[in-house]
C-alpha cells in the first residue's frame, strides 16, 4: 500500500512539473505524452492490494 501511494505521489508531483513546462508551448513534447500514458496506466490499473489475513472469517 505504501509503495503504491509513494509511487503515485512522486509521479503526480512530476506530472505537475511537466504540465507547468508544457503550458507555454504550442505542442506537447513526445516525452510528455509517453510519461502521461505511463502515469495513467499506473494510476488506473495498479490495484491496491489487500491483506489476506484480514479477509479471513472466523468459523
Amino acid at each position: 500500500m505504501w509503495l503504491r501511494f509513494s509511487v503515485q505521489l512522486i509521479m503526480s508531483i512530476l506530472m505537475f512539473i511537466f504540465i507547468y513546462q508544457q503550458v507555454n508551448q504550442s505542442h506537447f513534447d513526445f516525452w510528455f505524452i509517453i510519461y502521461f500514458l505511463l502515469f495513467m496506466v499506473v494510476v488506473l490499473f495498479w490495484k491496491p492490494s489487500y491483506n489476506k489475513k484480514l479477509d479471513r472469517r472466523l468459523c
